[in-house]
């Protein structure tokens, strides 16, 4: 599985925030009740927030509401 953000940015040390969100979905609850959550760096030096979940988050609404 490639860690790259939607903008191209490569999701390595120092360059991402990595977490962990609470979840019912089916994949997050089949593994850990939740997702760890990687978020970018360089989308944040650039105004923008993204956050990729794994596993992908299925369903409605976000992670950890």
């Amino acid at each position: 599985m490639s860690h790259i953000c939607p903008f191209g940015h490569e999701l390595r040390p120092g360059e991402v925030l990595v977490g962990w969100s609470p979840c019912a979905c089916p994949p997050a609850w089949a593994v850990h009740k939740g997702h760890q959550t990687l978020q970018c760096r360089a989308c944040e030096r650039e105004g923008q927030t993204v956050v990729r979940y794994m596993p992908e988050h299925i369903g409605p609404g976000h992670p950890g509401r």
